[in-house]
């Protein structure tokens, strides 16, 4: 009797500290991964910011450039649908001769997964257009959604919408 108790202790201690240590490790890759991911993000961040104003830059006198730095920003989608629409975009955007420049005004990571490589950043930006020899600026908030690449994180999504005020 004496032995099937202290057997039940020794059990009952192993699969406590069995439990200890799975409990220990999970928190701990659990912390390492909070890490990453705001690490991951605070790349994002700073690789958005750029991507955004390269995005917001455009000079019909200069619009072959200005189109190879928004390619240059891009990739998956995004990158595919600008190569698709560059001649029509192009076209307009000379016959209007437009000419834009934005201001981040706020920038924050809403998501950033390490593993996966992706990010969304949310922000607002004060564009400013002048279309046609109008000027104006226009107060919008905005959506980057990034893709991480061998250079670094780039905009697979960009859409902006109009802010009041």
């Amino acid at each position: 009797m004496r032995r099937i108790v202290i057997v039940a202790i020794a059990v009952a201690v192993v699969a406590g500290a069995t439990w200890g240590g799975i409990t220990w490790w999970h928190a701990h890759q659990a912390a390492e991964r909070a890490a990453a991911d705001a690490a991951a993000g605070a790349e994002a961040l700073r690789d958005a910011r750029l991507d955004v104003l390269t995005m917001n830059t455009m000079d019909y006198r200069h619009v072959d450039a200005c189109w190879q730095a928004w390619l240059g920003a891009s990739t998956g989608t995004l990158h595919g649908q600008l190569t698709q629409s560059a001649a029509v975009l192009t076209q307009q955007f000379q016959q209007q001769k437009l000419i834009t420049s934005g201001t981040i005004t706020k920038a924050e990571v809403a998501q950033a997964d390490s593993v996966a490589g992706t990010a969304t950043i949310l922000g607002t930006e004060d564009l400013h257009v002048t279309n046609n020899g109008t000027q104006a600026i226009n107060h919008e908030g905005f959506r980057a959604d990034l893709q991480r690449t061998p250079a670094g994180w780039r905009l697979t999504a960009f859409t902006t919408d109009p802010m009041s005020g």
